[in-house]
């Protein structure tokens, strides 16, 4: 059960932050008795099915049903792993960042004391994902780098390349592009044999990277690979947002008519998808493109059309 937290900046898009994702737990075992296993397993049931906040709500009930019997049993995993599933849901589907925070925080210690390496791991990326909401990306940074070498000690390689993905976004978020591109690359590389939209989605946020670091051939290079990438995989969204990020970089080449052919081929794309978000984006780059080349009237009518995006 993954998810991500997509990042779409008026101009740039496409790079990720992985959602806290669902551990690899083995069926528990160990001191606890067997019915606070059996409540943990139908509230990740409830967990994976649900749809609404009232699923979801019956699902962290659940988990505290098992909690109550886990901690009479004195059983710190499974402390831990209940806390972090409560976690997960008030991050994921319920936008409680603070108290997610508190509880991946509890889930931490929980999971140390019990020597769950995998499990600190988990934990420690949702806090870093919190940090990162808060602004806090020096310190989301530390944790990842933590949590990193906790899920390479625990021989995770999925959750290496989730974390690496976190990373690649924080380091281009504080500026260090030369990071970013090491982290970038790696995820990148990590995504190449399964291909498809997310591949092609790794590639433009490396490009996007190269771009800021001033290596501009370099970032045109991956960029059209990406789109070669998302094409093959029929993915409009994807075609659209790396098309934003070509944009993007003929603007900063000051080529106002190649970006503004980027802009418009992406607004096709995202309206047959019906995607505001990156409808607003490609037709407000448009504006700008028109506006840096002289042409103030055409401007105008897309500046107007953006806007009336945001208030449809």
């Amino acid at each position: 059960m993954y998810g991500r937290v997509k990042s779409l900046t008026t101009l740039t898009v496409l790079i990720f932050f992985i959602c806290i994702t669902s551990s690899v737990w083995a069926t528990g075992s160990g001191p606890s008795p067997k019915e606070a296993w059996t409540l943990f397993d139908k509230a990740e049931v409830l967990h994976k099915q649900g749809k609404s906040k009232s699923e979801f709500l019956k699902a962290i009930d659940k988990y505290r049903e098992a909690l109550k019997q886990f901690e009479r049993a004195n059983d710190y995993r499974g402390m831990g792993r209940a806390n972090l599933e409560i976690g997960r849901i008030r991050y994921n589907h319920l936008g409680e960042q603070d108290g997610a925070k508190e509880l991946f925080e509890k889930a931490l210690e929980l999971l140390r004391r019990a020597g769950d390496i995998q499990g600190q791991a988990v934990a420690m990326n949702g806090i870093g994902l919190c940090l990162s909401r808060m602004a806090k990306d020096t310190d989301s940074i530390y944790l990842w780098e933590k949590a990193f070498a906790l899920a390479e000690a625990a021989g995770d390689t999925e959750y290496q390349a989730k974390i690496t993905a976190n990373l690649a976004s924080s380091y281009y978020k504080v500026g260090d592009y030369s990071r970013a591109i090491m982290f970038f690359e790696r995820n990148a590389e990590n995504l190449k044999a399964k291909g498809g939209a997310e591949y092609g989605a790794a590639l433009t946020s490396l490009g996007v990277a190269y771009d800021k670091a001033g290596q501009k051939d370099k970032a045109m290079e991956v960029h059209q690979k990406a789109l070669a990438v998302c094409a093959k995989a029929n993915n409009g969204e994807c075609q659209g947002g790396v098309l934003l990020n070509l944009g993007t970089y003929h603007y900063g080449q000051k080529e106002y008519d190649k970006a503004g052919e980027d802009y418009e081929k992406a607004e096709s794309l995202f309206r047959q998808s019906k995607h505001q978000q990156g409808l607003f984006n490609s037709l407000r780059g448009q504006a700008m493109a028109h506006a840096s080349a002289g042409r103030s009237e055409i401007a105008k009518k897309y500046f107007s059309y953006s806007f009336a995006i945001l208030t449809n």
